[in-house]
C-alpha cells in the first residue's frame, strides 16, 4: 500500500473516531441538557411553591399586624402604622374578618392548612427536585466518563494507527538510511530488502539500482584512476628516462618542468631551469624566429612547430638542437601550454659542414673511378650517374632517364626487384650478371642519414657496378681444375671401393672353390662352401647390377614400365626377402599399411628395387643389439607415401647432404664395417625422380632415421 494511502487511512480511522467522540458528547448533551430541564422545571415548581407560602405567610403577618394595632395602645398604633400603615389600610377596607369571629376562625384555620399543604408541595418538590438533581449528577458522571472513555480509546487508538504508520514508514526510512551510510563508509555490496509496493519499496528499489550504479561506477572510476596511475607513472618513465631532451613551457615562455636529458644536454638543473624562460638559453641570433613562431602557437594560429636554433649551454658552450613543440590544449579547445622534444643535432651540423667540405672531394673520386656508379629512386629514375657510367651507356645526360629505358627487358626484371628489396628491408644486396660477352658485380645500397650513419628511411639507392671480366675467367679455369680434382677423386674413390667390393666375393669364391677343390668334406660342409660361394656370386652380381643401372639411368636409357601392382602383396614379397637378413641381426620387421591405397600406377621391378635398397638398408644399419624397422604406406593426395623407418645409428647432421650423392658412403669406417658401394641411395632417388616422386630423409645420430618417398597413384 503507498504511503498516501496509508495516511489518508490513518486519517480517516482517526476522523471517525473524532466523530465518535463528538457523537458520544452530543448524545451526553442532550441527555444532560433535558435532565437539566427536569431539574429547572423543579425549581420553577418549588419557587412558584416558596413564593405562595411567602405570599401566605405576608398576608397572615400582616392581618396579626392588624389585629395587633386595634388592641394597641396610641403610641403602638402610631409606630406600627407608621412601618405598615399602608397595607394595614389596605386591609381594613377590604374587609377583613374582626377578631374572634367566625370567619376570622374559619379563615386562620384555611390559611393554616394552606400553609401546611404548600409545605408538603414544597416537600414534595424538595424530594423530586434533589432527584432529579442526582439523576443529572449521574447523567453528567456517565456522559464525563462515555466521553472520557471513547476519548481515550480514540487517543490510545490514533497512537497505535500512528505508531504503525509511522514505523510502516520510519523503519524502510531508517534501513535506507543505516545503508546510506554503510554506502558512505565504501560499503557498496549493502543491499535493502524492502518488499513493499509502496513509495519505500520504490525507494528501495530505486535506491538499489542506484548502489549497483554507483558500484560500477566507482568500479569504473577505480579502473579509470588505475590506468591514469599506470599511463602517469608510463609518461613519466618515459619522461624521466627519454633518450632525447622533454620541457614543459607556459605560454609565457616559463619552464614547467623539464627530463634529465634536457638537464644534461643545456647544463642547468631542474630547479634553475624552473626559475628561466627558453629565452634565457636561446643564442640571441635565434630568439627573433623562435619567439615568432612561439607567438603563433600559443595564440592558437598553429599546433606544433619544428625549428632548429641553438642553445647556449651553462658553461657557455653553443649547442644546436633540433626543437619540436607542441600545444596542448584545455578542456575548452584553448592554448594550455606546450611540450618541447629537443634533439642535440651538434654533431650532425658538424657532419654537414664536414659533408658539404668533402662533397667534391668525393665527387671527384667518384668520376675518376673506373666503376660505374649511379643512384636511383624507387622507380628506377636516375638520380645521379658518373662519367664513367655515362659512356658505358652511351648517353650524354641522364636527367629525366630511367632504367627501364636503356637496358633490355631481362635485366631490367632482375634489377628492379632488388631495388624493391633494398627499400623493403633497408640492407644492401649484391649480385652478378653477365652483359655484351662481359661479367660485372653490382652492390645497390640504400642511401644512409649522414647524421648518424644508419638507415632511418630508405630515398634512394646507390649502385656501384665494377667490371670482374676477368676475376670470372679465373674463377671459371679454378673451377673446371676443382670439379675435374672431384671426378678424379670419386673416380678413386669409387675405384678403391670397387676393388674391395669385388675382391671380397671374388676372395671367397676363389678360397671356397680351392677347399673343394683340395679336401674332401662331409655333406654338412660341403653345402655350407657352396653356400658361401653362392652369396659371393650373388652380392657380386648386386654390384655389377648397381653399377649397370647407374650407367643406364645417368644415359637415359632405362624404360620403366608402368603397370598396376598391389602395394600390400609387393611390399610384403620384399619384406620376405629381407626378414632372414633382419633375424640375423634381431631385428623386428613391422609394417602400417594404409587399407585405401591398394592400387598404384609403378614399375614393379623398379619400386621392388628401390624400396629394397631401403629396407636392407635399414636392417643393415641396425644396431648390434638389434632394433625395429617399420615399413608404411598411405595415401596423401594423388600420391602414395611410402616410408622406412628404423632405430639403427642414424646419420650426423653435417653429413646430410652426402646422402644420395653417387659413390658416397658417410665415412671410411661404414665400408668396413657394413660394406656397401653407395650406390643405392643414389639409384633409389634416380628411380623415384624418374616415376616423378621425390625422396627426403630425417635423422637424429643415434636414435635411427626415416626414408620417406612419394609415388603418383595414377
Amino acid at each position: 500500500m503507498r504511503i498516501f494511502y496509508k495516511l489518508i487511512t490513518g486519517f480517516m480511522i482517526v476522523a471517525m473516531l473524532t466523530v465518535a467522540v463528538a457523537y458520544v458528547g452530543v448524545s451526553s448533551h442532550v441527555t444532560i441538557s433535558d435532565s437539566y430541564n427536569l431539574v429547572k422545571e423543579a425549581i420553577l415548581v418549588t419557587d412558584s411553591l416558596e413564593k405562595m407560602k411567602f405570599y401566605t405567610y405576608e398576608k397572615t403577618h400582616l392581618y396579626t399586624k392588624l389585629i395587633v394595632s386595634e388592641n394597641s395602645t396610641p403610641e403602638e398604633y402610631e409606630l406600627l402604622k407608621e412601618k405598615s400603615g399602608r397595607e394595614i389600610m389596605e386591609m381594613k377596607r377590604s374587609g377583613i374578618p374582626a377578631t374572634g369571629s367566625k370567619e376570622f376562625e374559619e379563615f386562620n384555620a384555611a390559611q393554616k392548612e394552606l400553609m401546611e399543604e404548600i409545605d408538603k408541595a414544597l416537600e414534595q418538590e424538595q424530594e423530586e427536585f434533589n432527584e432529579r438533581t442526582e439523576y443529572l449528577n449521574l447523567v453528567i458522571e456517565s456522559s464525563i466518563n462515555s466521553i472520557l472513555v471513547v476519548s481515550l480509546f480514540a487517543l490510545i487508538l490514533s497512537m497505535v494507527i500512528g505508531a504503525a504508520i509511522s514505523i510502516s514508514i520510519s523503519r524502510p526510512m531508517i534501513r535506507l538510511k543505516d545503508a546510506a551510510d554503510e554506502i558512505r563508509k565504501g560499503k557498496l555490496d549493502t543491499a535493502v530488502e524492502i518488499r513493499s509496493n509502496d513509495e519505500t519499496g520504490i525507494l528501495a528499489d530505486a535506491f538499489n539500482r542506484m548502489r549497483v550504479v554507483l558500484r560500477n561506477s566507482l568500479a569504473e572510476q577505480t579502473r579509470i584512476n588505475e590506468r591514469l596511475h599506470r599511463s602517469e607513472a608510463r609518461f613519466r618513465a618515459m619522461f624521466d628516462t627519454a633518450g632525447i631532451g622533454i620541457g614543459l613551457g607556459d605560454l609565457d615562455g616559463s619552464i614547467l618542468d623539464s627530463n634529465p636529458a634536457f638537464q644534461k644536454m643545456i647544463g642547468y638543473s631542474n630547479e634553475e631551469l624552473r626559475s628561466m624562460k627558453f629565452t634565457d638559453y636561446t643564442y640571441h641570433e635565434d630568439i627573433s624566429p623562435n619567439l615568432t613562431l612561439f607567438n603563433e602557437a600559443r595564440s592558437g594560429k598553429r599546433d606544433r612547430y619544428t625549428i632548429e636554433k641553438r642553445f647556449v649551454r651553462k658553461d657557455g658552450a653553443i649547442i644546436w638542437v633540433r626543437l619540436t613543440a607542441s600545444v596542448v590544449m584545455s578542456a575548452q579547445g584553448e592554448p594550455q601550454f606546450l611540450i618541447a622534444m629537443m634533439e642535440d643535432i651538434t654533431e650532425y651540423r658538424k657532419a654537414e659542414d664536414a659533408l658539404r667540405e668533402s662533397e667534391e672531394k668525393y665527387r671527384s673520386l667518384v668520376e675518376s673511378t673506373d666503376d660505374s656508379i649511379y643512384m636511383v629512386d624507387r622507380d628506377c629514375r636516375y638520380l645521379f650517374i658518373n662519367s664513367r657510367h655515362l659512356t658505358r651507356l652511351g648517353i650524354k645526360d641522364y636527367k629525366g632517364k630511367n632504367y627501364r629505358d636503356i637496358h633490355p627487358e631481362e635485366r631490367v626484371k632482375t634489377f628492379t626487384d632488388s631495388v624493391s628489396r633494398v627499400f623493403e628491408k633497408g640492407e644492401s644486396q649484391k649480385c652478378e650478371y653477365e652483359s655484351d660477352g662481359k661479367w660485372f658485380h653490382q652492390t645497390l645500397s640504400p642511401v644512409k642519414d649522414p647524421r648518424t650513419g644508419m638507415v632511418t628511411a630508405v630515398t634512394a639507392v646507390n649502385v656501384v657496378s665494377s667490371d670482374i671480366t676477368a676475376r670470372k675467367k679465373a674463377e671459371r679455369i679454378i673451377l673446371e681444375n676443382e670439379c675435374l680434382a672431384s671426378a678424379s677423386r670419386a673416380k678413386s674413390e669409387f675405384l678403391a671401393n670397387m676393388s674391395h667390393e669385388l675382391r671380397t666375393p671374388l676372395n671367397s669364391i676363389i678360397g671356397f672353390s680351392e677347399l673343394l677343390k683340395q679336401t674332401t668334406c662331409n655333406e654338412e660342409k660341403h653345402k655350407r662352401y657352396v653356400d658361401n660361394v653362392l652369396t659371393s656370386g650373388k652380392h657380386l652380381l648386386d654390384i655389377i647390377n648397381d653399377i649397370l643401372d647407374l650407367s643406364k639411368v645417368e644415359a637415359g636409357k632405362i624404360d620403366l614400365i608402368i603397370e598396376d601392382m598391389n602395394v600390400a602383396k609387393t611390399i610384403n614379397e620384399i619384406a620376405g626377402l629381407v626378414r632372414e637378413m633382419a633375424s640375423k641381426r634381431k631385428v623386428i620387421l613391422k609394417s602400417e599399411l594404409e587399407p585405401e591405397l591398394e592400387f598404384i600406377k609403378a614399375d614393379h621391378m623398379r619400386f621392388k628395387q628401390i624400396l629394397f635398397n631401403l629396407l636392407s638398408n635399414a636392417v643393415k644399419f641396425s644396431k648390434s643389439e638389434g632394433g625395429v624397422v617399420t615399413v608404411a604406406a598411405k595415401k596423401e593426395g594423388d600420391m602414395a607415401k611410402f616410408s622406412v623407418t628404423d632405430t639403427g645409428i642414424g646419420i650426423r647432421e653435417e653429413d646430410m647432404d652426402r646422402l644420395f650423392q653417387t659413390f658416397e658412403q658417410l665415412d671410411s669406417g661404414i665400408t668396413k664395417n657394413y660394406g656397401g658401394t653407395g650406390l643405392g641411395l643414389a639409384i633409389s632417388k634416380k628411380l623415384v625422380e624418374l616415376h616423378g616422386g621425390t625422396i627426403a630423409v630425417e635423422s637424429r645420430y643415434g636414435e635411427g632415421s626415416t626414408f620417406t618417398f612419394t609415388l603418383p597413384i595414377k
